[in-house]
């Protein structure tokens, strides 16, 4: 049984079309990896080990589990903490927003203005940590 989800910046919209076609071309052509995102923070003076390229075949994978995680989100009825980066240059913000309106269960939205993808390790680390705990032990007590 799960008692509850902490979610910090969660991908969970499905990929758009002109993507998964792209990734599927450079598939095809041979191409193994495309060029990585690099880290994704705010606070200059954190540090995140990142990818130098992403792989292609794992990416296609990535995009057809969100197309199959859209039918069982309504299934989540445990509380949700969904904590979002309203700069987040990796995932959008409308993912968090899609994935409170399709859980059932209860959900506790907390918004990171200082951070970017990394909050874990961005200026709102305290804030992600902070909530985390309190939202553990709230739903373990």
């Amino acid at each position: 049984e799960i008692t509850g989800l902490v979610c910090v910046n969660p991908l969970v919209l499905p990929a758009e079309a002109g993507l998964v076609e792209l990734v599927e071309l450079m598939l095809e052509a041979g191409e193994t990896v495309s060029e990585g995102a690099g880290a994704d923070l705010a606070d200059r003076e954190a540090h995140e080990i990142a990818y130098d390229a992403t792989p292609l075949a794992p990416a296609r994978s990535l995009y057809g589990a969100l197309e199959d995680l859209q039918a069982d989100l309504p299934r989540i009825a445990c509380p949700v903490l969904i904590m979002t980066s309203t700069h987040d240059h990796v995932v959008h913000p409308d993912n968090s927003d899609h994935l409170a309106a399709q859980v059932v269960g209860p959900v506790e939205r907390v918004t990171l203005e200082r951070s970017y993808h990394v909050a874990t390790l961005d200026h709102d680390k305290e804030e992600v940590a902070k909530r985390t705990v309190a939202f553990v032990k709230r739903v373990t007590s």
